[in-house]
Parts: C-alpha cells; structure tokens; sequence
C-alpha cells in the first residue's frame, strides 16, 4: 500500500512541475505579446494634451 502511494504522490508531483512549466512558458509568451502592443500604444497615451 506504501509504495503505491507513494507512486501516486511522484506522478502528482511530476505532474505538479510538468503544468508549472507549462503556466510559466504561456504567462511569459503572453507578456512579451502585451509588451510589444504596448510599445506601439504608449507613445500615444504619453503624448501632451494640447492646451
């Protein structure tokens, strides 16, 4: 019974690092896409309001 769970636990924690991985690579895919539209727009916003 111990070593089955304890293979329970090694698949949870493999599974566990494998969908971290998997979060971290998208959340950074993502940033670098908000990063390169916010080159383009933030000119715009910080330009003077005329007066």
């Amino acid at each position: 019974m111990f070593h089955r769970t304890a293979a329970v636990m090694a698949l949870l924690l493999v599974f566990s690092g494998a969908r971290s991985g998997l979060v971290a690579a998208i959340d950074r895919k993502r940033y670098e896409q908000w990063a390169a539209e916010w080159q383009a727009v933030e000119p715009l916003w910080s330009k003077p309001l005329p007066t």
